[in-house]
């Protein structure tokens, strides 16, 4: 049963998002707000409990009349770093310390976020509560960045940055510390003029955001899901522009707190993200808006797919890389009629040499190969996808009169396909209704006809 009143959110716009997440098309940003100390889950986010903490300081030392808000951490830590007598090395200080018992910890809102296929997490707090929960999820291996917005030359020249594997990016999501790291503590946007600073050096590049952010950003099908990340703020505004986060084709969510439908400007702010990045905002608990979403993702995963028997026939599906979601889903749809396929992507092992496996593969370890030709072949004069036409084709002609071994298919019809080497051969049109069926079943009836002459 749902927690959540469906009047504040629809069936389909559950439908939506988890599509979105599923096909790992779905960008999480974390805001301040969604910081919360795991020992008071009713208590401030934690951004704030600093604020009130460095403006405490303050008072105590005279130095607080310049405060109009003691919970705007930005604006507090300006004071701060410009008022105390360590400036901004007393800052970081008070910063390090007020985070180090977070460090090891995280939350159940973090948790359920962690057990989604994200392939990319962004938050702008620094207790790495996000990071600690995708590291405890089982069979999940984060890797972890953070920007610097005003890093010494040298320091990043010689900073490497790590991009998950396209892949095996669900396994190994990228959690981004958008406003710097603890583990570096210059790195921290802490103050307005950092703030200022960062929005400026991010617009010109210098230093560029991590590339995997930049390409994600910008990809139009990416749909982003924010929680608690303070659209109040004028620089969202800014930031997101910078990030080409407008004009995209998937809905976006961003749940914020009561206050913001509160503001004066609210409904200002809502029209402007609504009509210009495809957002929808609602107010809703967020730690149960993330229990809910991870329960209706584990509701809604499809059944395992059936497996072949194990004297099934083993077909390897040759494909261009842009086309290896087609590969996937034929993959899945032949294992269900009972062929066991050989994919690169599920067989490959870590330190494999594919060139070198060519041969060994396609000679020794399939019983068939299925050309999946699309246009996305055309434009590749040098690829791996030929050597495997190659050698599939090299074998061919062991086998006897009317029987199969290179099966040419085709994913898009194109004037120039199929290919030339296939012309000699029965193509099955993948595009046509029964594509998929004709293809298992020209499989398995030679299949039946070898195993007939083995006597098996």
């Amino acid at each position: 049963m749902s927690m959540l009143p469906m009047s504040l959110l629809e069936e389909r716009d559950w439908r939506l998002l988890l599509r979105s997440i599923r096909k790992r098309q779905c960008i999480l940003l974390l805001g301040p707000g969604a910081t919360i100390d795991p020992s008071e889950p009713q208590g401030d986010p934690l951004p704030v409990c600093l604020a009130l903490k460095l403006a405490e300081e303050l008072r105590q030392a005279g130095k607080g009349t310049e405060i109009v808000t003691s919970s705007d951490l930005a604006h507090v830590a300006q004071i701060y770093a410009q008022a105390m007598p360590k400036k901004r090395p007393g800052l970081e200080d008070v910063v390090e310390g007020f985070y180090a018992p977070y460090r090891n910890q995280t939350t159940p809102l973090h948790c359920d976020l962690a057990a989604l296929p994200f392939s990319l997490c962004i938050s702008t707090t620094p207790e790495h509560f996000l990071l600690n929960a995708f590291t405890q999820t089982p069979g999940k291996q984060p890797l972890y960045s953070y920007y610097h917005f005003n890093p010494k030359p040298a320091d990043a020249r010689a900073r490497r940055l790590t991009s998950p594997l396209e892949e095996d990016s669900e396994h190994q999501p990228l959690i981004y510390d958008l406003y710097g790291s603890l583990d570096v503590l210059e790195s921290l946007v802490l103050t307005e003029n950092d703030l200022l600073d960062f929005i400026v050096n991010v617009t010109r590049e210098a230093p560029p955001l991590h590339p995997s952010v930049t390409s994600r950003f910008s990809d139009r099908d990416t749909s982003f899901l924010f929680i608690g990340f303070g659209f109040r703020h004028w620089y969202m505004r800014i930031l997101l522009h910078v990030l080409k986060a407008g004009d995209h084709n998937a809905p976006s969510l961003a749940l914020e707190d009561a206050d913001f439908f509160q503001l004066p400007d609210q409904r200002q702010t809502v029209l402007f993200f609504q009509n210009g990045h495809f957002m929808d905002f609602r107010h809703l608990p967020w730690q149960d808006f993330a229990r809910e979403l991870r329960q209706r993702f584990e509701q809604s995963a499809p059944p395992p797919v059936p497996q072949p028997p194990p004297n099934a026939p083993m077909a390897f599906l040759c494909h261009e890389n842009r086309d290896m979601l087609q590969a996937e889903h034929l993959a899945t749809q032949l294992q269900a009629r009972g062929i066991k396929i050989w994919l690169d992507k599920q067989n490959l092992r870590g330190g494999d040499n594919w060139a070198q496996l060519i041969p060994h593969v396609v000679e020794k370890q399939t019983d068939y190969v299925v050309v999946l030709q699309s246009p996305r072949m055309l434009d590749k004069p040098e690829s791996y996808f030929w050597n495997e036409i190659t050698y599939a084709l090299k074998r061919q002609p062991s086998f006897g009169p009317g029987f199969r071994f290179v099966i040419p298919v085709l994913l898009e019809t194109h004037s120039q396909l199929p290919l030339p080497p296939f012309s000699q051969l029965h193509v099955i049109d993948l595009t046509a209704p029964g594509g998929i069926d004709a293809l298992a079943q020209t499989i398995l009836e030679d299949w039946q006809q070898r195993q007939a002459i083995r006597g098996v």
